[in-house]
């Protein structure tokens, strides 16, 4: 069963999607601060949108997650879901590209994988340059890639977003075991451009396979990221073919089988914190 309501935002009580709206037309109660047109963006996001088979947005979340939202009717304060819906706000940039020649823009796909309904439907693809578009609205964009490379063996200590923190302790190049004063480590970094986040790499590329499989060929992969003060384009490298269907295949896995999938490893429950059946999950898992 799917999305069954809103715990309101001022009294925690369910109330059905109708009623929240309702609410919100009248001016809201104490504590909320929701307006129509957001809660309508919540409900029609939540309630789907009628599509079978299993998209590419479900295949990169939790399957635990998604068979829970098929099977269990479920309550949730808007402000929960507000981090969701606020992606679809950069879809408003993707309604320009409506009606031009050589693009393609929210198109829903579909192609069939071991026997299951694979479908998605990427922002803007450029036909006539096979260059596809998706956008992502974060609280910030991804900044420089920041790489440490140690001045005694030329190896990199550390690379990613974040740079390493300024403590007392020297840091210990992990190749050969030189420490290096915090000092010195401002003169062994290097910053290159942003890279995509890892999650947002793997849907470009399955989009990619999807329209393979449908006879359009994307050569080059970008995401926009958007926050409340920039936007940056990030190109993500496209994988072979071979390898994202791979990818495909182990992703539907937990989706084929009768049991219900086992809960989030510890390095992705972080996602818990964001799951509108987390309450649920963790019934079913004391349960078994």
């Amino acid at each position: 069963m799917p999305f069954a309501g809103f715990l309101c935002e001022s009294s925690g009580e369910p109330v059905s999607p109708e009623d929240c709206l309702a609410c919100a037309r009248a001016g809201g109660k104490d504590g909320c601060h929701f307006t129509p047109p957001v809660i309508r963006g919540l409900i029609a996001s939540n309630n789907g949108r009628g599509y079978v088979g299993v998209s590419v947005t479900q295949l990169l979340a939790c399957p635990r997650k998604v068979r829970l939202q098929q099977e269990h009717p479920y309550w949730v304060r808007p402000s929960e879901l507000y981090w969701a819906f606020r992606g679809q706000l950069g879809h408003a940039l993707v309604e320009h590209a409506h009606g031009q020649d050589n693009v393609l823009a929210e198109v829903r796909f579909s192609m069939h994988l071991d026997g299951t309904l694979i479908t998605g439907q990427p922002d803007v693809v450029y036909l006539d340059r096979g260059h596809l578009v998706d956008y992502k609205t974060t609280k910030a964009v991804p900044g420089p890639w920041l790489t440490y490379t140690c001045s005694a063996c030329g190896q990199v200590m550390k690379e990613g977003r974040w740079p390493l923190r300024h403590t007392k302790t020297p840091f210990q190049c992990p190749h050969c075991g030189t420490k290096h004063p915090p000092k010195s480590l401002k003169g062994m970094l290097t910053k290159g451009p942003p890279r995509p986040y890892g999650h947002h790499a793997q849907q470009v590329n399955l989009y990619r396979l999807l329209l393979a499989r449908n006879g359009i060929t994307i050569r080059t992969l970008e995401i926009v990221y958007l926050d409340m003060a920039q936007m940056v384009r990030v190109p993500v490298r496209p994988w072979p073919l071979e390898q994202a269907e791979a990818f495909a295949r182990e992703r539907l896995r937990p989706f084929l089988g009768a049991e219900l999938p086992p809960p989030l490893a510890e390095d992705d429950d972080w996602q818990c914190r964001y799951c509108p059946v987390a309450s649920i999950c963790r019934e079913e898992a004391a349960g078994a």
